[in-house]
């Protein structure tokens, strides 16, 4: 049996038409919108009886540690029951309390879990400002394997190696991909906010920070997308992510590809 987390009912909150036109577009229909967030059942292949996968470590750099307020954070992919998306090319969340004045670079990679063969990783320089980052997986990379575990890390190396650090540098998640069999013509017909609901409904985390976290960006002043966020963020179960419920979400890390 699923586990489920009944999330919020938002009233009167903007429901956005494909494509999403303008801002003031948005305000003429609104409807009643609930989301539902179901745990999915962790099976033997991927068991961890709840607990974060994401514990910092040191960093390439030579730095182990920066002190920060809030540190290093994963939002996607820190237990199984948070590890799962349709996508054949997801896109990773961390919170990151550095800015790219104190991170000289960073490196992502992923591993097969099984294989533990890395199967890509990027280089990447941090935005102006600390917040919640994300990072797309490079469409020319081969797509996810349904059905197969992945382990991935975000590394970050520090300006100054001399510098003794108080935080970690280092996270890492999951990530595995499932068949969207079956879900394909209700997504068709959605609109983004639907979606979000459907992916929740899913258990697919991945899926259902991602699209959240584009509505948020294209409409950064409506209060009540960033009460459905928080709230989304709560329905994990993960205390680590409380200190995170109001940062910024600051977009797409710089890859260099």
């Amino acid at each position: 049996m699923l586990g489920f987390v009944s999330l919020v009912l938002i009233k009167s909150i903007p429901v956005y038409a494909q494509p999403i036109q303008s801002v003031a577009s948005t305000y003429n229909s609104t409807y009643d919108i609930q989301i539902h967030f179901q745990h999915p059942r962790a099976t033997s292949d991927v068991a961890d009886n709840g607990k974060p996968e994401a514990e910092g470590t040191g960093t390439r750099g030579g730095n182990q540690y920066l002190t920060t307020q809030i540190p290093l954070t994963v939002i996607t992919g820190q237990s199984s029951s948070l590890s799962l998306t349709a996508s054949s090319h997801p896109t990773f969340f961390v919170y990151v309390p550095y800015t790219s004045t104190e991170v000289s670079y960073g490196v992502f990679s992923l591993y097969d879990q099984q294989t533990k063969q890395e199967v890509w990783n990027v280089v990447f320089q941090l935005p102006q400002h600390p917040g919640i980052v994300s990072i797309p997986t490079p469409q020319h990379e081969k797509p996810l394997e349904v059905g197969k575990n992945y382990r991935w890390f975000f590394e970050l190396n520090c300006v100054n190696n001399n510098i003794t650090y108080q935080e970690p540098m280092m996270v890492r998640g999951k990530v595995k991909r499932v068949s969207s069999e079956g879900l394909e013509a209700e997504l068709s017909i959605a609109t983004p906010l639907e979606k979000v609901a459907i992916y929740a409904k899913q258990g697919l985390w991945y899926d259902a920070i991602g699209q959240l976290a584009t509505l948020q960006q294209s409409y950064p002043q409506n209060s009540q997308l960033k009460t459905l966020w928080v709230e989304l963020l709560k329905a994990s179960n993960h205390e680590q992510l409380k200190p995170i419920y109001q940062e910024s979400l600051v977009g797409d890390i710089t890859l260099n590809l």
